[in-house]
């Protein structure tokens, strides 16, 4: 388990990743789907696929004194970062 409080870097909001499967993908038109629906529901603008099975975003909800301008409505994913168990093998940022 992580553990840990924000440094206000902003690292971990300009280097976003989320899993998913293999199969979703290989196919061009559903990772497009998925990116857009990130883009809709999140302000996360997408940065690319990163190894066939993550798709990489940065969060447009970031201000420039690395700030969260929704911290009070931020994502579940953002509320739980760092102390939520991690699966695969991403990066972690310190």
């Amino acid at each position: 388990m992580r553990r840990g409080g924000c440094a206000r870097t902003g690292q971990c909001c300009r280097d976003l990743a989320i899993e998913i499967p293999r199969s979703w993908a290989r196919r061009p038109r559903v990772a497009r789907l998925m990116q857009a629906w990130y883009r809709y529901i999140y302000n996360f603008q997408p940065t690319g696929i990163v190894n066939e099975t993550w798709l990489q975003f940065s969060c447009g909800n970031l201000t420039g004194r690395n700030e969260c301008s929704i911290y009070p409505f931020r994502p579940t994913l953002c509320r739980d970062y760092p102390a939520v168990t991690l699966f695969g093998h991403a990066k972690v940022h310190k």
